[in-house]
């Protein structure tokens, strides 16, 4: 019960605090002053206090509000590396924000340089890198998972400011002559992707549900040859086909972050981010089909949120990326394993 009520606590909080914040157009333009009052309330620490053993259920919630008010904060990015970072027995302490980039096996890769390791093989996409002051860079060496501290000031490395579809930045760096400022080993079987999707899940399963309630409340209120458009069996199909998608999602994104505080959750989070995924593609053809023209207005919430769940269904890896990945660890588990796989992955205990 006490676990419940921290968890409730942080909840509300990061609630009244991220309100306040949208108010005041945060969920428009990634400004300097919006990333100080998370900061202050210790949001981006979640990770790496873990407060009484519910680190992963309490960022869950905060990450959901994120998503639900959509506002343009390294808030994920963030508190991920300073958990990863303290998992790895590092320094998370460093001064913030920060930002999380992970190597996907293709051209960027570290290497050696004497004591020091560096980033080779061209450009690397990094999220917030001109806002960030250092980002921490996961990935294989030699066999093993690292993570490196890369400074992003004094001195800056080259980068070419870049965005994704809902406008955040998402900045192309040269990777020459970026060399770390401190590298560390993960502990075997480390899983920063899985890390990183499952924060942006649950941002998504936020975002989707906000963009639901704005659905519903404009059906309610826009009245068509004499009724409110919510009164017609077409709508109201897709509105509980999207409640279904959300439920569903959450229910993953729980046993997910459950699985999290653990172990590495590189199952439950692939499960999570493809139901995740789901959830946002059906929740922003159904917004928009809900709200039609007025929804891309620039005034209007809807598609700051749908934008959103656009950018964040390719970022961390997509549905296919990760049902794959699930294939192939349900194939390894052979025919005796494939049952006792489902049922762990779905519900985060052993059959």
């Amino acid at each position: 019960m006490q676990h419940q009520s921290l968890r409730t606590q942080v909840r509300d909080a990061a609630g009244r605090l991220f309100a306040d914040l949208e108010a005041v157009g945060a969920y428009r333009t990634a400004d300097r002053a919006n990333w100080q009052p998370l900061e202050d309330c210790g949001f981006d620490r979640l990770l790496v206090d873990d407060p009484d053993g519910e680190g992963w259920p309490c960022a869950a919630s905060v990450f959901g509000h994120l998503g639900y008010h959509g506002l343009a904060v390294p808030l994920r990015e963030s508190t991920v590396a300073r958990g990863l970072l303290r998992r790895a027995g590092a320094d998370a302490d460093l001064p913030g924000p920060l930002t999380l980039a992970v190597l996907d096996g293709t051209s960027v890769r570290f290497e050696t340089r004497g004591a020091q390791l560096g980033l080779a093989g061209g450009a690397l996409t990094v999220p917030w890198a001109r806002t960030a002051l250092h980002a921490v860079v996961a990935g294989m060496h030699e066999g093993e998972p690292v993570l490196a501290v890369l400074p992003l000031r004094n001195p800056a490395p080259s980068l070419r400011p870049g965005q994704n579809t809902a406008g955040e930045p998402r900045d192309l760096v040269a990777t020459e002559p970026w060399v770390s400022t401190a590298w560390h080993r993960m502990p075997p079987g480390s899983d920063a992707r899985g890390w990183a999707a499952l924060a942006t899940a649950c941002a998504m399963v936020g975002a989707s549900q906000r963009v639901l309630e704005l659905s519903l409340k404009y059906a309610e209120e826009r009245v068509q040859f004499g009724r409110p458009i919510g009164k017609f069996q077409v709508l109201q199909h897709s509105l509980a086909l999207l409640a279904c998608e959300i439920a569903a999602a959450t229910m993953a994104v729980e046993v997910a972050c459950s699985t999290a505080q653990t172990a590495e959750p590189t199952g439950a989070a692939a499960v999570a981010k493809v139901r995740a995924g789901q959830a946002a593609g059906t929740a922003a053809a159904v917004g928009h089909q809900v709200h039609g023209a007025i929804g891309f207005t620039d005034e209007h919430r809807l598609h700051h949120l749908t934008r959103r769940l656009w950018s964040w269904r390719r970022e961390g890896g997509t549905e296919r990326d990760w049902a794959l990945a699930l294939g192939r660890q349900t194939l390894l588990a052979g025919a005796e394993g494939a049952w006792p796989l489902v049922v762990q992955l779905s519900t985060g205990a052993e059959a």
